[in-house]
C-alpha cells in the first residue's frame, strides 16, 4: 500500500514567512491561489497557507518550485547573523557529497517537507555549484502574544572553492529557543567533522588551526577599518580642495599644513607646532564632513558606521551612530584614529556599502544606473573566535520572495568577498 502524506507543509515552518509576503508569491505559483485562499480563510492566515498547500501536493500538485523557494529562504533571507570560519582540505565537492550521499542516502537533497527521517535535526543536503548546503531543524520558537510555533533553522554552507564555512540563524528565533550561539557552532562543527572524515590521508577534512582566533580577526578587521576610513578621508579631503578652490588635492592639503603650522608658530608661539598640525587637521576634516550630505559617502562607495577599539591595558571604546550615519560626523572618530592606527586592531566594525552587483569591482557609482546599484549594512565582530556577521535588515525586503532572494545573494557575495580579501588574505 502506498504510504500516505509522505510530504507535508507544518504550520511551525510556514510561520518563518510573512503572510503577504507568501500569498504574492503563492498568486503566481498555484492557479486560483486568491479564490481557494479565501475560501479556507481563518484567522490564523499561516494555519489557512498550510491547509492549502497540503490539498495541493495530495491532488497531485508539483510543489518542487515552492519547497525549492521556501529552502532557498530559509537558508539565505530569514537568518541575519551568520558565523564564518576557515578549513582546510584536499577533497573536492564531488567525492564529498559522494560520501554524504553514501551515509546518508535519503538526505541528500530530500525536500524540507518529508515527514519521516533517518537523522534527527539534519533536514537536507544541497549542492550548489561549489558549495555544499546543510539546514537544520534546531527546535521550535514562540511568537507573538498568541506564542505560535514557528521552526527554528540553522544553515550551514560549505565553501569548496574558497574554503570558507558558514553558519547562519536569525538571532530572534535563536533567543526564544533559549539556545545558546556557542552551542549551536560547536554542534555544526561537530557534525562536519564526524561526517566528512576519512580514513585516508589523500581525503581529508579539518579546521584551518590558529586562524579564527580573536586577534587575528581583530586585526583583519582593523585592515578593512583602514581601508574604509581612508577612501573616505581622501572623499573629505577632495571636498577641501574644491572648497579651497585647488584641483590638486595633495597640493591643496600641503597648502593647508603650511598655514596651520604657521599659524601655531606665529600666532600661538607654539616651539614645535608639527606634533599638532594632524589634530588640527582633523578637526578640518571632521568640520568639513559635517556640512558633506550622507549620500555623497554612498555614492564613494560607502562609509563606517560604527567600530570599537579596546586599549586591552586601560579601556573600551565604542563610536557607533544609533541610526547608522557615518561616524566621520563624530569627533570621537577623529580623537581616536590615530591611536587605532598604533594598535592595528578593531574588535567590532559596522559598514555601509554600496556596489555594482553586475561587477564588485567598479569604483565610483553612477547614481543613474540605479538597476545595477545595491547595498548592505552590515557589523562585524569576534565571538567565540568566530568571526560574527549581522546583516542589518530593512524589514520592506521580504515583500517579493524573489527580488529579495535575489538581493540577499549578492548582498551576501560582496560581503564574504570583503572579508576573504582583508581578513582571510585570499
Amino acid at each position: 500500500m502506498a504510504e500516505v502524506n509522505l510530504y507535508r507543509y507544518d504550520f511551525s515552518l510556514i510561520r518563518n514567512f510573512g503572510v503577504e509576503s507568501l500569498k504574492k508569491y503563492l498568486k503566481n505559483e498555484i492557479p486560483d491561489f486568491t479564490r481557494l485562499f479565501n475560501l479556507k480563510y481563518s484567522s490564523r492566515s499561516h494555519e489557512t497557507i498550510c491547509n492549502l498547500l497540503n490539498e495541493q501536493i495530495n491532488s497531485g500538485f508539483d510543489d518542487t518550485s515552492i519547497e525549492g523557494t521556501l529552502f532557498q529562504l530559509l537558508v539565505y533571507v530569514i537568518p541575519e547573523r551568520s558565523y564564518y570560519f576557515t578549513f582546510s582540505t584536499n577533497l573536492n565537492i564531488d567525492i564529498a557529497l559522494e560520501h554524504l550521499n553514501s551515509k546518508f542516502p535519503d538526505i541528500v537533497n530530500m525536500k524540507i517537507t518529508k515527514i519521516s527521517r533517518q537523522v534527527e535535526h539534519l533536514l537536507t543536503i544541497r549542492k550548489e555549484q561549489s558549495k555544499l548546503v546543510f539546514l537544520f531543524n534546531e527546535g521550535v520558537a514562540s511568537l507573538g502574544k498568541t506564542e505560535e510555533k514557528c521552526g527554528f533553522y540553522v544553515a550551514c554552507i560549505i565553501d569548496f572553492e574558497n574554503n570558507g564555512i558558514e553558519i547562519k540563524l536569525n538571532q530572534h528565533l535563536r533567543r526564544s529557543t533559549g539556545k545558546k550561539v556557542k552551542n549551536i557552532i560547536s554542534e555544526v562543527e561537530e557534525f562536519l567533522k564526524r561526517n566528512l572524515s576519512f580514513s585516508t590521508p589523500t581525503e581529508s577534512f579539518y579546521f584551518q588551526p590558529n586562524r579564527s582566533n580573536e586577534a587575528f580577526i581583530h586585526k583583519g578587521l582593523y585592515k578593512l577599518f583602514e581601508e574604509e576610513s581612508s577612501r573616505s578621508l581622501d572623499l573629505i579631503k577632495r571636498k577641501i580642495a574644491e572648497f579651497e578652490g585647488e584641483e590638486d588635492v595633495e597640493q591643496a592639503e600641503k597648502v593647508l599644513k603650511l598655514n596651520v603650522s604657521k599659524y601655531l608658530e606665529e600666532e600661538l608661539h607654539l616651539r614645535s607646532p608639527e606634533p599638532y598640525v594632524n589634530k588640527v587637521l582633523s578637526a578640518k576634516y571632521q568640520d568639513t564632513a559635517l556640512i558633506m550630505e550622507e549620500a555623497e559617502f554612498i555614492n564613494d562607495g560607502g562609509y563606517i558606521f560604527g567600530f570599537t577599539f579596546v586599549d586591552r591595558k586601560i579601556t573600551k571604546s565604542s563610536n557607533k551612530n544609533e541610526e547608522n550615519k557615518p561616524v566621520y560626523y563624530s569627533k570621537i572618530f577623529w580623537d581616536l584614529k590615530e591611536t587605532v592606527k598604533d594598535y592595528e586592531e578593531i574588535c567590532e566594525l559596522g559598514v555601509y556599502w554600496k556596489f555594482n552587483k553586475n561587477d564588485f569591482s567598479k569604483v565610483g557609482l553612477d547614481t543613474r544606473d540605479k538597476d545595477n546599484l545595491s547595498y548592505v549594512e552590515v557589523g562585524f565582530k569576534e565571538t567565540q573566535h568566530i568571526l560574527e556577521i549581522h546583516y542589518y535588515v530593512n524589514r520592506d525586503d521580504g515583500k517579493d520572495f524573489i527580488n529579495t532572494l535575489h538581493e540577499r545573494r549578492v548582498r551576501r557575495k560582496y560581503v564574504i568577498g570583503k572579508i576573504e580579501k582583508f581578513i582571510y588574505g585570499k
